[in-house]
């Protein structure tokens, strides 16, 4: 990028823009860690809610620091002497932010070369969510740097008493002047007390930086340590309401079996009641066909056998009415009883027992 010095820059140059990725929970509880600042109202949207929020938003510190580090990377040759922000609305969850600013003024005040700037951030609404300003030193130009020593421009006394650092990873208290480096003395030495103090600052955020960068990694293994525990938590959980969920499954596919089965039985023992009752009444209609047969049968053979009977009888009937029909022209021979000159004689007249064969006439007619 460009280096600014007081004979490129003017007044209503804009600063180059910086956005940010989506603000993630994570993102946030990190930043909760590097700043040792927990909020329940960055984690608990319940909580949040119930303070009158809308849900738990990210800290303060996010779009300040993303404010810082678009002037540090906009003014790579220069200081940032003072920066000063307002938070105008909050930064929820998935807000992408974009910084800005614009240089409003280009002074020079305790023999540096200054410029005020403002800056704001906004988020993917292009509403804004933070307003500041910042004064910040710069080289005159590129041969004045070439002398200078350092890489920043120097600090004069008056301002070092003033410097606040105002930089993300943290802010050390600038070390004050001893009394006796108020008064009047040269400009070399005041310059050389100048570059010590400016050293010194650097020194002093350089350790903090340092410390909160320990701070903030110890912060996240404790957190990647609690998200491990809380994953393998949530996965035995899991795992136990799967096993049980598993064991539910497993009883109701039984108890659907057991059921199914029962009514598979009870179905069956139905059919095979049907089934023999069918058979019964099966058996009882052939058995009831099978009487009436053998009745009709019966009937039959006892009328066939009266009609062979009555048959018969006429026929004995018949032959005896025949055969009586026959024996009686026999029976009227008179003739011979009627030798009245036999008869006179009495001996003779005395022979009944030949008159006894009438029983054998009778023996005929019970034929």
């Amino acid at each position: 990028m460009t280096k600014v010095y007081e004979s490129n820059v003017d007044t209503g140059d804009p600063l180059p823009p910086l956005s940010s990725e989506s603000i993630s929970r994570e993102l946030i509880a990190r930043f909760a860690g590097s700043i040792d600042e927990y909020s329940p109202l960055q984690f608990d949207d319940d909580l949040a809610k119930a303070a009158g929020y809308g849900g738990a938003f990210a800290q303060f510190h996010l779009p300040f620091g993303l404010v810082d580090k678009m002037l540090r990377k906009w003014l790579e040759n220069g200081r940032i002497l003072s920066l000063s922000a307002q938070y105008v609305k909050l930064v929820w969850p998935n807000d992408v932010l974009t910084a800005r600013g614009i240089v409003v003024r280009s002074y020079e005040q305790n023999g540096e070369c200054r410029l005020d700037v403002d800056v704001w951030v906004e988020n993917h609404h292009t509403l804004p969510v933070l307003k500041g300003k910042a004064t910040c030193i710069i080289w005159r130009s590129g041969a004045e740097e070439k002398k200078g020593r350092g890489n920043l421009p120097p600090i004069s006394a008056d301002t070092v008493t003033q410097l606040v650092a105002t930089r993300t990873e943290g802010r050390a208290p600038v070390r004050k002047i001893k009394k006796e480096q108020s008064k009047p003395i040269e400009a070399e030495a005041v310059q050389k007390q100048a570059i010590k103090a400016t050293q010194e600052a650097e020194k002093q955020l350089a350790r903090e930086a340092k410390k909160e960068a320990k701070a903030a990694k110890l912060a996240a293994e404790k957190e990647a340590k609690a998200a491990k525990a809380a994953a393998a938590k949530e996965a035995k959980a899991a795992k136990a309401a799967a096993a049980k969920e598993a064991k539910a499954a497993k009883a109701a596919a039984a108890k659907a079996a057991k059921e199914a089965k029962k009514l598979a039985d009870a179905k069956k023992k139905a059919e095979a009641k049907k089934k023999a009752e069918a058979k019964k009444k099966a058996d009882a209609k052939k058995k009831a066909d099978a009487k009436k047969k053998a009745d009709a049968k019966k009937k039959a053979d006892a009328k066939k056998k009266a009609d062979a009977k009555k048959k018969a009888d006429a026929k004995k009937k018949a032959d005896a009415k025949k055969k009586a029909a026959k024996k009686k022209p026999a029976a009227k021979k008179k003739p011979a009883a009627k030798k009245k000159p036999a008869a006179k004689k009495k001996p003779a007249a005395k022979k009944k027992p030949a008159a006894k064969k009438k029983p054998a006439a009778k023996k005929k007619g019970k034929k």
